[in-house]
Parts: structure tokens; sequence; C-alpha cells
């Protein structure tokens, strides 16, 4: 076999790293792309290769088309999202939004119930504490001291501890 005959049969392979960066994307979005079958890959051993030529094709499918990428960017108005409400309860759609609208008030009540659970736990909690009302915390202005309510004689407060 000639050098000529050779350099036609020789596939020129490349790495999964060398074909994320040649792209620009993150190996897992390359795995990604091998995964859904838009990118064909070989595994040989415990390797992954993919052929330069086969890459260049993904690249070509890619292209964006005419008028394609204002549909990609165009972000949903308010006025759409009312349109597809209207178009749905004119199709007899209502009870796909009435099952949506009790799976919000569901998720809602399940939200009130864990905060009210907690607050319960702080107030249990707080119960349980042997707390000295003789003391009050003034955060009136920026430096909070600590000022004795009625603090007995002979006591100092922590704020007198600390001058």
């Amino acid at each position: 076999m000639g050098e000529k005959e050779s350099k036609k049969l020789a596939i020129d392979w490349m790495s999964s790293k060398e074909v994320a960066a040649y792209l620009g994307v993150s190996l897992q979005t390359l795995y990604k792309f091998i995964d859904d079958g838009s990118l064909a890959a070989y595994h040989m051993g415990r390797v992954i290769r993919l052929r330069h030529e086969d890459v260049l094709e993904f690249l070509k499918g890619q292209r964006i088309a005419k008028g394609e990428l204002n549909q990609l960017l165009r972000r949903k108005e308010p006025t759409d999202i009312a349109k597809k409400v209207d178009e749905a309860v004119s199709v007899g759609r209502t009870q796909s939004i009435t099952a949506a609208h009790n799976r919000a008030k569901l998720l809602l009540q399940e939200e009130r119930e864990r905060i009210l659970k907690a607050l319960e736990e702080i107030d249990r909690a707080l119960s349980d504490e042997d707390f000295d009302d003789d003391y009050v915390v003034d955060v009136s202005d920026e430096t909070s001291e600590v000022m004795a309510a009625e603090a007995p004689d002979g006591e100092t407060t922590e704020a007198e501890a600390n001058s």
C-alpha cells in the first residue's frame, strides 16, 4: 500500500477534551450531544474518540437559519401568557388550569404548614430555655447595650462589667 493510499485511510481522531475545546463547550455539554445522538462518537476501550469530519458535520447542523434566532430569544410577554390562557379556556382545557391552580394552592398550604411547624419549634425551644427577664437589650442605637431593667442591688450588668 502506498503512502497516498494510507493517507486516505487515516482517520483524524480527536479526544473529548479536544472537541469540547474546539466547540467551546464543557465536557458535560459535549457528552449530552453524544448521548442524544447529535454527535457521533466512538468508544475505544476506556477512551471516547470523535472523528474530526463528524464534528464538522455536527457544526453544520447547528447553524442558525435566518429568522430562527428571533424565536429562540423571544421572551414571553404577559400578553402572550394571557393569550395562552384564553386559548386554553376556549379549547375546553379548564381542567388543566384548575388542576394547576389546585397544585399551587396545595404547595402554598404545605409551605404554610412547614413555616408554622418551624415557628412552633422555635417557641418550644425558647420556652425550654432559662431566660433571665431582668435584663433588656437596647438596640435603639448602633451599639447594643445590656441594661438592667430591675437588677437586684449589688449586681452589675454586662454593659457595666465591660466598661
